[in-house]
């Protein structure tokens, strides 16, 4: 588990003004929670600048321990770290921390990079995809003239003869990131670096 803090929007009259509230000892807090075609989920951000991604004219909202929420969370409710107004519209997929750390996946995808030249950087994160169950999620920055479809193939069928998948491995390119690539560099820190 993470007690990494997140903020989470908390509903109040049309006539508050957007930003962090305290609540009082014994007060509870009311859990938004959000629908889209592939279920209900409850949203919860990185930073403001992520918060506003998603709610433009900005909202109350609490900070708390991911931890916390996650205790607050029914247990058949997903919880979305940082989905943007595209994703809380109904997006092909939501992307965000994952609860529990994939740490064999980790190790395995670290001990390969460890051994490849190619690779300078990985992170990790947690996605679903429209229609499909939650995986984990796999950056690698890659030097040079490495080809992407060849090393992240190459981790791919590492990640299945080892039993720790499925994974969905993507190259990040600092230059063009696709919205993969983006969140991993904005919101997560990487666990491998050459």
């Amino acid at each position: 588990m993470s007690d990494r803090m997140v903020l989470v929007p908390v509903p109040g009259p049309a006539s508050d003004a957007p930003g962090m509230v305290s609540l009082k000892a014994g007060q509870t807090l009311e859990v938004p929670v959000w629908g889209e075609a592939g279920g209900e989920f409850v949203p919860a951000f990185t930073s403001e600048k992520q918060l506003l991604r998603a709610i433009p004219g900005g909202s109350r909202y609490v900070s708390l321990p991911m931890d916390d929420l996650v205790d607050l969370v029914a247990n058949d409710t997903e919880i979305r770290l940082d989905v943007g107004d595209d994703q809380a519209a109904g997006a092909r997929f939501a992307i965000g921390e994952p609860a529990q750390e994939p740490v064999a996946l980790i190790r395995e995808v670290g001990q390969f990079c460890a051994a490849n030249a190619a690779v300078s950087t990985a992170w990790r994160a947690l996605v679903k995809l429209e229609g499909e169950e939650p995986q984990p999620l796999i950056g690698l920055e890659l030097l040079g003239e490495a080809d992407p479809e060849a090393v992240t193939g190459l981790v791919t069928a590492r990640i299945e003869a080892a039993g720790v998948g499925p994974a969905i491995v993507v190259p990040v390119d600092r230059e063009h990131p696709d919205e993969f690539a983006r969140y991993l560099l904005e919101s997560t820190q990487p666990f491998w670096r050459a």
